[in-house]
């Protein structure tokens, strides 16, 4: 049997790769491959009434990756959430000053970081002050359990 020749005029073309993507797939890919699994099924009915937990639960997550999934996600508010997290734990300073310098840095323009921080704000997470010549003032709020529920309510 011969071989045959591979043809010339054919190449093979790699796709393009997008490293935000590929940080945030890193990151899901234990989850669709069913070490962990998005939406569970009841092995059994759910009980009545579900119990509160008593004690807040908080889990570590480097900004650089929250900021990638936000971006990959198209979540501005996301990635201005981590960025604002990121500046109060550096600077040991609550409000902190949001330039738009460091949100271009981030890929977020001018419009999408004034329409998040909007948003951040109706639901209590952040408190902005907006000084004209001046860039903006803003305030983490480290809400607890409870008053997040709230906010989910009223939204």
């Amino acid at each position: 049997m011969k071989m045959k020749k591979k043809p010339t005029h054919l190449k093979i073309v790699k796709p393009a790769v997008d490293p935000e993507l590929e940080e945030a797939k890193a990151i899901l890919r234990p989850m669709a491959e069913g070490k962990r699994s998005l939406c569970p099924r009841p092995s059994s009915p759910a009980p009545a009434v579900k119990q509160q937990r008593k004690y807040a639960t908080f889990f570590m997550l480097d900004h650089d990756i929250l900021s990638a999934l936000g971006r990959a996600l198209n979540y501005p508010a996301l990635v201005l959430l981590s960025e604002i997290d990121r500046l109060a734990y550096m600077t040991h300073k609550n409000p902190v000053r949001l330039t738009n310098a460091t949100v271009r840095q981030l890929g977020i323009s001018r419009q999408e970081k004034i329409r998040g921080l909007q948003r951040l704000q109706k639901i209590g997470a952040i408190t902005v002050e907006f000084r004209r010549p001046q860039t903006a003032l803003v305030t983490w709020t480290n809400l607890t359990r409870e008053d997040w529920l709230r906010a989910k309510a009223k939204t």
